[in-house]
């Protein structure tokens, strides 16, 4: 499976608005739509925090938002905005980075993304 298809498939669950796959240094291998919403210097902050979790307590840029942080540990992290929200996963070196809006909990897109991010790990990634 493509990188892609890893990220048409996440979006086909109606879980999330949005879906990119980038490296652990925040270069971007796959999103949808494209261009990804999550700014570069965001996508760059949110892997920094998965090594070091206060660089992104801060928030995160997405479009003209600012996104709050929620919570997060060494392989996870919620972003709230209103109801929306924007959540990551990581492998060993690959992230995951998918926007919801308020019909969709943040819970619910962690758990689909984790599940690719499971296969992904085991797969060396």
């Amino acid at each position: 499976m493509s990188w892609q298809q890893y990220c048409d498939s996440l979006v086909a669950t109606n879980h999330m608005i949005a879906c990119g796959i980038f490296g652990a240094d925040g270069s971007l291998w796959a999103s949808k739509p494209s261009p990804f919403p999550v700014n570069p210097a965001s996508v760059k902050a949110i892997a920094e925090g998965f090594r070091n979790n206060g660089a992104i307590t801060g928030g995160v840029q997405v479009g003209d938002e600012r996104y709050i942080y929620v919570k997060g540990d060494a392989t996870q992290v919620m972003f709230k905005k209103g109801a929306n929200g924007v959540v990551a996963s990581k492998a060993n070196t690959a992230i995951i980075i998918a926007t919801h809006d308020g019909s969709v909990k943040g819970e619910t897109v962690l758990t689909d993304i984790g599940k690719v991010i499971d296969y992904l790990t085991k797969s060396g990634f």
